[in-house]
């Protein structure tokens, strides 16, 4: 998949929230494809097996192994899968409940070891790819089965932003593994994100506006829960449009 156009799909939750003057939040879940991909290799024409060196475009699947020699030879370079994932814009009040990096490959069980950095924009090429699978500070295991693999990623979430724009992932496994790279199945960040929505102070009967109904409301409702105090935030947003 050689610069696929990122794919965003959100499905939206309601949670009701405890007091009528809080209007309900939102639970987004956002699974992001790759905006590129490459492959990251060692080309052994000189007979360095396990020297990462080289990349190469991204395929409908991408096989990563180890390095391995035949006779004082190379018979095999080393090869990492390489992602880049733009991060979408959230607003400033979200909260991150989960980060995960999912993807499936043809070797069942096996596990695919990953690392990832951010970077501030699309750029996919020999620097971003070498450095962050050799140095890359988000580290983990995904654990497989029957060839779908899953693991939480350790991203945060301040105040509506990202550590940067742009997140490359690596992904390894010595024994050998085709990963598939294609539609529906490529690798994917999906994340979990919690937008509550803004307080609309004096909105009792949440219908938008604060007025006459939400004084009936509280009224109505005298005692169990509204009291005193929920009439005098009616009065004082008395007019405003939420």
């Amino acid at each position: 998949m050689t610069k696929s156009n990122r794919s965003i799909t959100l499905a939206m939750i309601a949670a009701s929230c405890c007091l009528a003057s809080i209007s309900q939040a939102e639970i987004q879940i956002i699974e992001i494809q790759a905006t590129t991909s490459i492959r990251l290799y060692a080309d052994y024409t000189f007979q360095d097996c396990c020297d990462l060196n080289s990349v190469s475009n991204g395929e409908a699947s991408i096989y990563v192994s180890t390095c391995a020699t035949m006779g004082g030879y190379c018979s095999e370079g080393k090869k990492v899968a390489v992602w880049n994932f733009e991060l979408p814009e959230v607003p400033e009040n979200a909260e991150l409940v989960y980060a995960a990096f999912q993807g499936r490959h043809n070797a069942g069980s096996a596990p695919v070891y990953y690392r990832g950095n951010w970077y501030p924009n699309s750029t996919l090429g020999y620097t971003q790819a070498s450095w962050t699978y050799s140095w890359g500070p988000i580290v983990g295991t995904a654990n497989s089965s029957g060839g779908a693999f899953s693991t939480s990623l350790p991203i945060e979430l301040v105040d509506g932003q990202w550590t940067d724009n742009y997140l490359v992932l690596t992904a390894y496994n010595g024994s050998g593994m085709s990963i598939y790279n294609s539609g529906t199945l490529a690798p994917k960040v999906r994340l979990i994100i919690d937008v509550p929505d803004e307080l609309c102070l004096g909105d009792m009967d949440e219908d938008g506006s604060v007025d006459t109904n939400d004084v009936l409301h509280v009224i109505g409702n005298w005692g169990d829960p509204y009291g005193v105090n929920d009439i005098m935030m009616v009065l004082e947003h008395w007019g405003s449009d939420c």
